[in-house]
């Protein structure tokens, strides 16, 4: 029997929880990252009532070094490797309404280590414990209308994926409405199942 092993970042924040809800039913085994422990741990429990392994890590994505434990520990749990990782976590400090003058450097910089940097340990960390047949799904905000997060994040981790899609698992970006939005998950999990 194959066990289907998953791992998602940001499950502390609602639409990291919103994925591990909609997966949990879905795979073996689910690891859950995040920096809220307290709010992991009641997903947790949550989820054991109708999943099977499900498993917390504080994890903050812009350590690459909580990233690596992360996705070691998840490969450990699905038997050698990982199926399916969705890098969900992401902090919003810059109004993409304001002018850029408005922003400040610090909000800036903690947008690109979380949304984007984050994203690159996700993958990068988690391409080692992937078979050929993993899916790493990406969600990314809709430019179209005023998201959450600033599209500069949102618009390089279209690059970040494009360059990663070619190491081995499939690694691709599906775009939502908004990743603070429940209502978006399905086109995540379609993604993930093919």
């Amino acid at each position: 029997m194959t066990t289907r092993t998953a791992v998602i970042t940001g499950a502390d924040q609602p639409f990291g929880t919103a994925v591990a809800r909609a997966l949990s039913p879905k795979v073996d085994t689910i690891l859950l990252g995040g920096t809220d422990e307290a709010r992991l741990n009641e997903l947790v429990e949550e989820l054991e009532a109708h999943a099977g392994t499900v498993t917390s890590l504080r994890t903050d994505v812009r350590d690459e070094f909580d990233v690596e434990r992360l996705m070691e520990t998840a490969s450990r749990l699905g038997g050698g490797s990982i199926d399916y990782i969705v890098p969900c976590a992401r902090v919003s400090h810059l109004d993409s309404s304001s002018p850029i003058t408005a922003w400040s450097y610090a909000g800036f910089d903690d947008e690109l280590r979380t949304n984007l940097r984050g994203v690159f340990a996700s993958v990068r960390e988690a391409i080692p414990h992937c078979d050929d047949d993993s899916h790493i799904v990406v969600p990314r905000e809709d430019g179209s209308s005023t998201g959450t997060f600033s599209p500069i994040a949102e618009h390089a981790i279209d690059a970040l994926v494009e360059l990663a899609d070619a190491d081995g698992p499939t690694v691709s970006v599906v775009t939502v409405e908004r990743i603070s939005s429940e209502a978006d998950v399905e086109p995540i999990i379609d993604a993930l199942l093919i």
